[in-house]
């Protein structure tokens, strides 16, 4: 299935815990691809830190059941959220990500692919591909 828009955005980490090679000033990305036809499940999220996926790091994750994406917009405007941690063999952290208030974080705890951890970032940019 193709998405309907895909945006692209860009943060600085301003606070990590139990990540060895992150730190302030890290940079990440978060590709937001917007599946408007999947009303379930809308948007589907991969988060990478200095090339370290976070978020959404299986084909099969990733995926918000909130999310809000307004393209019209000028930057185009991104909301999206997902509270529940990884469970025991794996999954997805939780994520938070508001264009409009500068929220980006990521987090998981230690049944995630990359243990307990916690980031977060001021977005910089974004931008539609």
């Amino acid at each position: 299935m193709t998405p309907a828009a895909v945006l692209n955005i860009h943060a600085e980490v301003t606070e990590a815990r139990g990540l060895d090679n992150l730190g302030w000033g890290s940079s990440c990305t978060a590709r937001v691809e917007h599946f408007p036809q999947r009303p379930r499940l809308p948007c589907r999220v991969e988060v990478r830190c200095d090339g370290e996926i976070l978020y959404g790091h299986r084909a099969t994750n990733g995926f918000l059941s909130t999310c809000s994406v307004d393209t019209n917009s000028t930057p185009p405007r991104f909301s999206g959220e997902d509270d529940e941690q990884s469970l025991q063999g794996g999954g997805d952290g939780a994520i938070r990500l508001d264009s409009q208030s500068g929220t980006f974080r990521v987090s998981d705890n230690d049944h995630g692919h990359l243990d307990s951890f916690e980031l977060e970032a001021r977005i910089r940019s974004i931008e539609l591909e």
